[in-house]
């Protein structure tokens, strides 16, 4: 084997090891993104016993409320009694919980539902 061909080797090894890294950056990217959170979207149908349920694209899903849970309108504190039915919500849960009953860590209020 020539020199050439080996610098040539060289880089082609250098390339692929960069582009996997690269791969495995952009592949792990989201999760950093969501902070360990799913995002469920929806519409409030109801709240009954500290369980919201949400209208959401996928069909109704419940999220348990608790003193723990931040709910906030255009990043200002609201309160429970703001997720009046039709409001939409973005509902941050668990990683991996779907929503099932999970408690929920926020719910953002979204801005047209005053």
């Amino acid at each position: 084997m020539n020199s050439k061909s080996v610098i040539s080797a060289a880089r082609m090894v250098r390339r692929g090891v960069l582009f996997t890294l690269l791969a495995a950056f952009l592949v792990a990217l989201p999760v950093f993104a969501h902070g360990g959170f799913d995002h469920v979207t929806g519409n409030v149908v109801q709240i009954t016993n500290g369980v919201m349920s949400l209208r959401t694209s996928t069909g109704i899903v419940y999220v348990k409320l608790d003193a723990t849970t931040e709910i906030t309108r255009d990043k200002v504190r609201a309160e429970v009694t703001d997720l009046v039915p039709g409001t939409r919500v973005v509902v941050d849960v668990p990683e991996g919980s779907n929503g099932g009953r999970a408690v929920a860590h926020a719910v953002k209020i979204s801005p047209a539902s005053h």
